[in-house]
């Protein structure tokens, strides 16, 4: 399947730290719980964000945006949306 671009969620940590996180909170697709600004980069990176999926992706951690990017800039056109946290965007 060819793919000419793709679109990538990004938010900043409580430390100022960016992820690639679509979801608020890391609740649905995590073993964490809580706002992604109300957390540490090193802790969400903690999280398995696997295997809410498929045993396959067993302790799989959340992607931070440095890594993202180097994999990404290099085979698509991405881009990236910076969702910024507001109580009206729940």
């Amino acid at each position: 399947m060819k793919v000419d671009g793709i679109e990538i969620d990004i938010q900043l940590t409580k430390d100022g730290r960016i992820v690639v996180m679509h979801d608020w909170k890391v609740d649905r697709t995590t073993t964490g719980r809580g706002y992604v600004y109300e957390l540490d980069f090193d802790y969400i990176r903690t999280l398995d964000a696997g295997q809410w999926f498929t045993k396959d992706f067993y302790r799989r951690s959340c992607a931070d945006f440095g890594r993202s990017f180097r994999y990404t800039s290099s085979r698509y056109d991405a881009k990236y949306r910076n969702k910024r946290y507001s109580k009206t965007s729940q």
